[in-house]
């Protein structure tokens, strides 16, 4: 293809320019993954989606919050032990340190997360 060609073909009628302004350009219209999906979602099966009261938004917005401080408390005390056991040379009490947070985080986020079906379910209204 010649130059003149492609200059032809980038330029045929009914295509947006990048130097156009248009109200409405494909950018404004982009959706996310995110809205997508859940749209794809809805038209597919309307029955799996569970609307949430603002109460319960609130309550599950709460709980996350709470057991995010418990999260982070629990790093920092572990992460203080792990400290001390590095100044006493104690490196079989860091790994068993640690081993111990990762079991605590996992074991709170299963909580936080039977909390929160809990609130979706209704029973903590």
């Amino acid at each position: 293809m010649t130059r003149s060609m492609l200059f032809f073909m980038a330029r045929r009628p009914g295509r947006i320019q990048p130097d156009q302004n248009v109200e409405g350009s494909v950018s404004d219209n982009l959706k996310t993954a995110l809205e997508l999906a859940l749209e794809k979602l809805e038209r597919e099966a309307p029955e799996r989606i569970q609307k949430l009261s603002e109460p319960q938004r609130k309550s599950i917005t709460q709980t996350r919050k709470k057991y995010q401080a418990k999260i982070a408390e629990k790093q920092l005390g572990t992460e203080a032990e792990i400290s001390k056991a590095t100044r006493s040379g104690e490196f079989t009490q860091i790994e068993v340190l640690q081993n111990q947070l990762v079991e605590e985080r996992k074991h709170l986020e299963r909580a936080l997360e039977a909390e929160i079906q809990q609130i979706r379910d209704g029973q903590n209204d």
